[in-house]
């Protein structure tokens, strides 16, 4: 299968991650959508910070209609974005698993962004009485 997956445990690197979103698109186009799904969760689980797994892993899941999984993807992807000060990406993506899983709640990853965006507002609030 693929080399990257050879080495269990060693964090993917950025050409090897290009590799699996090849190899990713490549499963999809013939029919095996099961072994893109096997191969990005494998490498989502040495490399979990990495946005373009995700939003692979995320794109696969709506097509295959895995809604559920798509919706977990999109919250870890605002956690990622809040941390990269992307917080229209992270907006994004916390809308969007609302409306994949109508059980997601939006308000604490709303509050997340807004103490992200604006942390000494955030600061001065938590001391006032």
């Amino acid at each position: 299968m693929n080399q990257v997956l050879e080495k269990r445990g060693l964090p993917v690197s950025e050409v090897s991650i290009e590799s699996v979103l090849l190899d990713a698109d490549l499963f999809v186009k013939y029919s095996s959508p099961d072994k893109a799904f096997s191969l990005l969760r494998d490498s989502l689980e040495r490399s979990p910070r990495s946005i373009s797994l995700r939003e692979k892993m995320r794109d696969i899941c709506i097509k295959q209609k895995n809604l559920n999984e798509a919706a977990k993807q999109c919250l870890a992807l605002v956690s990622l974005y809040i941390g990269r000060e992307d917080f229209d990406l992270a907006y994004d993506r916390l809308q969007e698993a609302k409306l994949l899983d109508p059980r997601v709640s939006v308000a604490p990853g709303l509050e997340a962004i807004r103490r992200a965006r604006r942390p000494d507002f955030a600061v001065n609030r938590d001391k006032s009485p």
